[in-house]
């Protein structure tokens, strides 16, 4: 009769998420100010959030971590637009859009008194698949 036995042990890889960089942002505000002059541009008449001509908003996400394993972040949102309102999303230095459908836009962006010109790369469902 013969008989034999092994054992091995093995530790599961490291992988860290700081929980504090998941944000919940809020893109839209009652009132909006020049942020050269720090005066009221455009105001709510009932605190209502708008958007209007000439305002902007942006949020810078980090996300940290480590890990000895390959990772890739996902991210998603939501966006309510009933009234199709031209909203351009920028990631990785190109521009997605709900309403503007791929092209060259003017778009007055980050306070900044004249319009540039920006190319829609391509709608939402582009964005979220990294086109």
């Amino acid at each position: 009769m013969t008989a034999a036995s092994s054992s091995d042990t093995a530790r599961v890889a490291y992988f860290d998420f700081n929980e504090e960089s998941v944000y919940d942002v809020n893109l839209f505000a009652s009132a909006y100010e020049n942020r050269n002059s720090h005066a009221t541009t455009v105001a709510s008449s009932n605190d209502d959030k708008i958007v209007a001509p000439g305002t902007y908003c942006s949020v810078d996400l980090e996300l940290i971590g480590s890990a000895e394993v390959n990772t890739t972040v996902t991210f998603a949102f939501a966006e309510t637009n009933t009234g199709n309102i031209p909203i351009v999303y920028q990631y990785n230095g190109l521009y997605y859009s709900s309403t503007l459908s791929m092209g060259v836009y003017y778009l007055k962006q980050d306070g900044r008194n004249s319009s540039s010109l920006i190319a829609i790369a391509g709608n939402l469902n582009a964005l979220y698949c990294g086109q």
